[in-house]
This record gives structure tokens, sequence and C-alpha cells, in this order.
């Protein structure tokens, strides 16, 4: 396949700054056709990488997340340590430590179930972004004007569900 004669940055451009199709493909001394081709391809490349995106934001966010918690597990744990050697040395009232025993194991649980939580959520998140991956690719095949309106409501939904949630 030999190299495109139409660059996609200059394309973009562009069109952006509202050239027709007609326009670009004199601009690159190439058929409407091309143009129409190459504005395809950069629209899929352009959704791609919003996507790709937007799902590497969701994911350094829960793996920030996750990090903090781990360290917060840590801090959890050799406080549970200390408590169980003073138990066994005898330093201290045996109440007052078996209490913080028991409230360390609670807040552990508490940090594990989190953790779980946020990892269910993450390959949750992770297994619906391929199948809807794979469904568009599917209907793009078949019908790009209907592939186009479903990403453009998933898009609105989006937007209204960071609206909702940020407020």
């Amino acid at each position: 396949m030999p190299p495109s004669k139409i660059d996609l940055v200059e394309l973009n451009r562009l069109l952006k700054e509202g050239k027709s199709q007609r326009e670009c493909a004199e601009h690159f001394s190439v058929s409407k056709g091309a143009v129409s081709m190459a504005r395809k391809k950069l629209k899929n490349t352009i959704i791609r990488a919003t996507g790709l995106e937007r799902a590497n934001e969701v994911i350094e966010s829960d793996l920030n997340l996750m990090n903090r918690l781990r360290f917060i597990m840590e801090g959890i744990l050799d406080e549970l340590e200390s408590v169980k050697k003073e138990l066994r040395e005898g330093d201290g009232s045996k109440s007052q430590l078996r209490d913080s025993l028991v409230a360390l194991t609670a807040e552990s649980r508490k940090q594990l179930n989190l953790l779980k939580e946020i990892g269910e959520s993450w390959y949750d998140h992770k297994a619906s972004a391929e199948f809807q991956r794979e469904v568009l690719e599917v209907i793009g095949s078949v019908d790009q004007e209907t592939k186009k309106r479903i990403i453009e409501r998933l898009k609105q939904k989006r937007i209204v569900r960071q609206a909702i949630s940020f407020h």
C-alpha cells in the first residue's frame, strides 16, 4: 500500500477551519473519495485515542487508590504486630490491647474489602470497555452511521454521569 498523499494532521486542521471535502481534495491533489476515506480514518483514530485516554485515566486513578490502600494496610498490619507483641510480653493493659487488636482487625477487613471492590470495579470496567469496542467494531462494519450515533450517545451519557458524580 503506497503512502498516503493526505497528511491527517493537516486534514484535521483544514476540516476544523471549515474547509469542504472538495477543497481538501484540491489542497492534497486527490479525489473527494480519498479525502472521505482519510476523514473516516482520522475520526476512528480520534475516537480510539479518546477512548484510550479515558481508560488510562480510570486505570491510573484506581491504581493510585489501590496503592494508597496498600500503604494504609501495611500501617494497620504493623500496628497489629506491635499490639500482638505487647500482649505476648505483657506490656500494658490487656483489655486495652485486646480492644486495639479488635479495632485494627476490623479496620484491616474494611480496607481489604475496599481493595477487593476496586479490583472488581477495574475488572468490570475493562471487560465492559472490551465488549463495547467489539460491539462498535461489528456495528461499524455493517453501518458506519449507526456506529457514529451510538458513540455520540455514549459520549453524552458519560458527560451526564460525570456532571452528576462531581456535583
